[in-house]
């Protein structure tokens, strides 16, 4: 049987072992603590066993790196990154060339020359009987206009 003095120690060791190889992210994460609920902005965050989230530098493909320059695989792609992979040159030079245009026209307010494409290419994926589009930024405004 393992003693739980033995699971603390680790615990203790693993937890300062965490501290010392991160200290950018301990520097940043205590910096912004004191704008976030409890100190985390997400409350899961508290579950977690270290004492303050990473913080990440960049990311590439599936895997990011941290401000402390440890390198992950990402098993916790976001929605976007799941789909892509991180930073993608065609997504990021679409973005970029979006950017130069305009980053945002309400659809309610103005129309531009990129709707009936993709409604177009809505039309042609999805089945048959489905032909007209509602265009919204999130899961929120679609509730909204149901």
């Amino acid at each position: 049987m393992i003693r739980d003095s033995a699971i603390s120690a680790m615990i203790a060791a693993e937890r300062a072992r965490f501290v010392a190889a991160n200290p950018r992210s301990a520097a940043l994460g205590q910096a912004a603590a004191r704008h976030w609920y409890r100190g985390v902005p997400f409350h899961w965050m508290l579950d977690w066993g270290t004492p303050f989230p990473l913080f990440v530098d960049h990311a590439q493909g599936a895997e990011l790196w941290d401000v402390d320059g440890h390198r992950f695989d990402d098993f916790c792609l976001g929605d976007t990154g799941s789909m892509f992979g991180h930073s993608p040159a065609p997504v990021a030079k679409a973005i970029a060339d979006q950017a130069q245009r305009f980053i945002h026209a309400q659809v309610n307010v103005f129309k531009h020359d990129l709707l009936e494409p993709l409604a177009a290419k809505l039309d042609e994926i999805t089945p048959d009987g489905i032909d007209t589009f509602f265009y919204a930024n999130s899961g929120a405004e679609i509730t909204e206009a149901a």
